[in-house]
């Protein structure tokens, strides 16, 4: 199973550092650019060593355009999006932002709340092996907080819990129960549960319909895998 379409033009990825909501937005983009012209904004202004940026010419070599950081200001709050930027808006086809890794980092979506509304959905990507999210309150307080700055709502969250190329379908499976408890608190459904593709077929069709378990690749530098 795939990334289903999402009936918004633009897609906000959120989540907490080490949440994986950077290689989920890459993913995202390459899946949506089998079906459409899709833009791929980086705007992770809190930890940029890891942002989308980084695949910039592989996801240009695949048909995904890419807008890189171009931030005029020294603080969140005073952080402007250049031209290029505010074109994604415009463009043909989705738009998928690699938003802040937190509530500082959503702040700059604040600014832009009137060009994302209506025709926007935000998605929490939790991964329930790091330390600030891993349970349902902290999670949940996660989600909150980027809701509060960015001015929008979670409209979908996906589960990304993972150890790099460590994790094992069975580590995922101890996740589920959580995911759906997380789901049920933040009133947004579960929109994917990610794991890599060599897994896809660990997971049976009833698994793969209840957790909408998707297959994924690993396209960015992780805090499990830095170099790999």
């Amino acid at each position: 199973m795939t990334f289903l379409p999402i009936n918004r033009k633009n897609i906000v990825v959120c989540g907490h550092f080490g949440s994986g909501k950077t290689n989920v937005s890459v993913n995202m983009a390459l899946e949506f650019r089998k079906t459409l012209p899709v833009t791929l904004v980086d705007l992770d202004i809190v930890n940029p060593f890891y942002g989308s940026s980084d695949n910039a010419e592989a996801l240009r070599e695949r048909g995904v355009r890419v807008i890189t950081p171009g931030f005029a200001g020294t603080n969140v709050e005073g952080m402007t999006l250049r031209g290029e930027m505010l074109s994604a808006f415009e463009a043909e086809g989705a738009a998928v932002f690699d938003a802040g890794g937190d509530d500082a980092g959503a702040l700059i979506l604040r600014q832009y709340r009137e060009r994302l509304a209506g025709n926007s959905a935000l998605i929490a990507v939790v991964n329930f092996l790091r330390p600030e999210t891993a349970d349902v309150p902290g999670a949940l307080g996660m989600i909150r907080e980027i809701e509060r700055a960015s001015g929008l709502e979670c409209a979908y969250i996906i589960n990304n819990t993972n150890l790099g190329l460590e994790t094992t379908p069975g580590l995922i499976r101890d996740y589920f129960p959580l995911s759906e408890r997380l789901a049920e608190g933040a009133g947004a459904p579960l929109y994917a549960t990610t794991v890599l593709k060599k897994h896809l077929p660990c997971f049976d069709p009833k698994e793969i319909d209840t957790y909408q378990v998707c297959g994924i690749d690993i396209y960015t530098k992780t805090v499990y895998n830095i170099g790999s």
